[in-house]
């Protein structure tokens, strides 16, 4: 399943996972966040990445499996309601909507709220906020050159990927990059790189760690995110809420095919030849 786009999986689960650490464990609910996510696409080397989309997305952590069973919320009077996630995790995030529409559920001066609706915590509730103005940074360039080696890639070599960087929000509480890459048939993270530094501009993907002849995805992820306190039932968890604000920017590839053992042997044979032959003129010279 695909939210107009981009992976379920990374949405929710995937990418939330790699891009915000779980609170640490306490009884009961343990955090909350709401992110505005921009998405882009670089299909070329060149040139600046094409817009796919905004989506809007939240998240609820607690402790037990049993303390949460359904949840809604509301983020500046925008309802909606939760599905339960992997990791003691309630998440929702929308379809790709307008800029307009995302910016409604993160307009400065708005509200988060929810309420557990079942569960072992059935009617606690959950508030924070206002929002502040946004703090959406600027959008992920890979490099041409790291665009152009992933393309028909040679697995087993591996490559470093190179990229523009950001600088971080002078508003933000803190400020990362992630870059991620998902195998496009099941959408599986089979490579992260989490919280780097706003200043990073390239990684390293050893070889080995893609498979030879596979589709697969590059997500750059700059993260601006302000925390603040979390409301439940009336009592105070200090900076246990986040607002993120991430610029995507993917790239798909797909990685070199490993030739037919037939092909192997006939390369094997044209240099054999190749090097008899010259072996042969060297002899003709002597």
């Amino acid at each position: 399943m695909r939210i107009a786009g981009i992976r379920c999986a990374a949405a929710i689960t995937g990418l939330f996972l790699a891009t915000m650490p779980a609170p640490s464990a306490s009884a009961g609910i343990t955090g909350a966040d709401v992110f505005g996510n921009a998405v882009y696409a670089q299909t070329s080397a060149s040139g600046a990445p094409d817009l796919k989309g905004y989506f809007f997305s939240s998240r609820i952590f607690y402790s037990d499996p049993a303390d949460v069973s359904s949840a809604n919320g509301t983020s500046s009077g925008l309802p909606f309601d939760y599905g339960i996630q992997p990791g003691n995790i309630a998440g929702y995030a929308t379809p790709f909507i307008t800029q307009p529409e995302l910016a409604g559920y993160l307009s400065p001066g708005g509200m988060f709220s929810a309420e557990i609706t079942g569960g072992n915590l059935a009617g606690t509730t959950l508030a924070a906020g206002p929002y502040g103005p946004d703090l959406y940074s600027a959008v992920p360039i890979l490099a041409a050159s790291s665009y152009d080696a992933l393309q028909g890639l040679d697995a087993s070599k591996g490559t470093s990927l190179m990229f523009n960087g950001f600088t971080a929000d002078p508003n933000a509480s803190s400020a990362a990059a992630f870059v991620t890459i998902f195998r496009a048939s099941d959408n599986a993270v089979v490579y992260s790189q989490d919280f780097l530094p706003p200043g990073t501009t390239s990684v390293s993907v050893a070889g080995g760690i893609l498979d030879a002849d596979t589709a697969y995805v590059l997500e750059i992820d700059y993260s601006n995110r302000l925390a603040m306190d979390l409301t439940v039932n009336g009592d105070t968890l200090a900076d246990s809420f986040t607002t993120g604000y991430d610029v995507r920017t993917e790239v798909a590839f797909t990685t070199a095919a490993i030739p037919e053992p037939s092909g192997l042997i006939l390369g094997g044979l044209a240099a054999a030849g190749l090097a008899g032959f010259a072996r042969f003129r060297a002899r003709t010279r002597s």
